[in-house]
C-alpha cells in the first residue's frame, strides 16, 4: 500500500511539473513576440540593404573539363558555345577557395563525330592539383554600366516582379522590368536607378509604407561571397 501511495505521489508531482513547464515556455514565447513587435513599433522593421550601383559586369559561361596535363584542362562544347569562344579568352577555375586564372588555348575546327561536339583546351600558369571532372568559367561578354541584382531577392505577384526599396526610412514596393539573366544575377532594364537602396534581407515582413530599422548596408562583393 505504501508503494502505491509513493507511485501516486510521484505521478502527481510529475504532472504538475509538466503543467508548470508549459506555462513557463508559453510565457517566455509571449514575452519574445511582444518584445519584437514593440521594438518594430519603436525602431521599425529590421532590414539589410544594398545600394544600387552601375557596374561593368563580366558574363561567364560554364564548361565541364578535366585535367590532361599539369597545366592543361580539356573539354567538349556544343556548336552554340563554340561560337562564343575565342583564343585567349579568360578562364576562371574556382578551387579550394582560390581562383586560378587561365585562358582558352585551342578550339577545334572540326566536330568530334563520336561526341557531336568540339574539343577545347584551357591553359594555366600554375600547376593544377585537381582530379576528375570540374567546372570552369569562361568570360564571354561584359555588361557595361549595368544594374544587376541577385535573383533570389526578387519577388513575384501574378505577372509582376518587384523588390522592396527604401525611401525616407520607409518601404516602397518597386516593380521592375528585366533584361538579361545569368550567373551574375538579373540585369534591370527599368525600375531601379543608381543610388537606390533595396532590401536584401527582411523583405518577407514588409508592407508598403512600413517604417524600417536599417541594420546594415552590404556591398556587391559581400553579396557574391554569400
Amino acid at each position: 500500500m505504501n508503494k502505491i501511495w509513493l507511485y501516486a505521489g510521484i505521478i502527481v508531482v510529475f504532472f504538475f511539473s509538466v503543467i508548470w513547464k508549459q506555462h513557463a515556455v508559453l510565457h517566455e514565447r509571449n514575452q519574445v513576440v511582444l518584445s519584437a513587435v514593440s521594438e518594430w513599433e519603436e525602431k521599425g522593421k529590421p532590414v539589410i540593404l544594398y545600394e544600387i550601383k552601375k557596374e561593368n559586369i563580366p558574363v561567364y559561361i560554364k564548361i565541364t573539363v578535366w585535367k590532361t596535363s599539369d597545366r592543361i584542362l580539356e573539354g567538349y562544347v556544343s556548336q552554340d558555345v563554340r561560337g562564343q569562344l575565342k583564343i585567349g579568352q579568360e578562364v576562371i577555375l574556382d578551387i579550394k577557395k582560390k581562383k586560378l586564372k587561365g585562358s582558352i588555348a585551342t578550339i577545334a575546327d572540326e566536330i568530334f563525330l563520336d561526341k557531336g561536339m568540339y574539343k577545347i583546351q584551357a591553359s594555366f600558369e600554375e600547376s593544377l592539383d585537381i582530379e576528375g571532372w570540374i567546372i570552369v568559367y569562361v568570360r564571354i561578354n561584359t555588361l557595361n554600366d549595368a544594374i544587376c541584382i541577385p535573383s533570389e531577392i526578387v519577388n513575384k505577384e501574378k505577372d509582376k516582379f518587384f523588390v522592396w526599396k527604401i525611401q525616407n526610412g520607409k518601404s516602397v514596393r518597386q516593380d521592375m522590368v528585366f533584361g538579361d539573366r545569368g550567373s551574375y544575377g538579373i540585369e534591370i532594364a527599368q525600375g531601379l536607378s543608381e543610388g537606390d537602396l533595396i532590401v536584401i534581407e527582411g523583405a518577407s515582413i514588409l508592407r508598403d509604407g512600413d517604417k524600417v530599422n536599417i541594420l546594415k548596408k552590404v556591398s556587391a562583393q559581400e553579396i557574391s561571397n554569400d
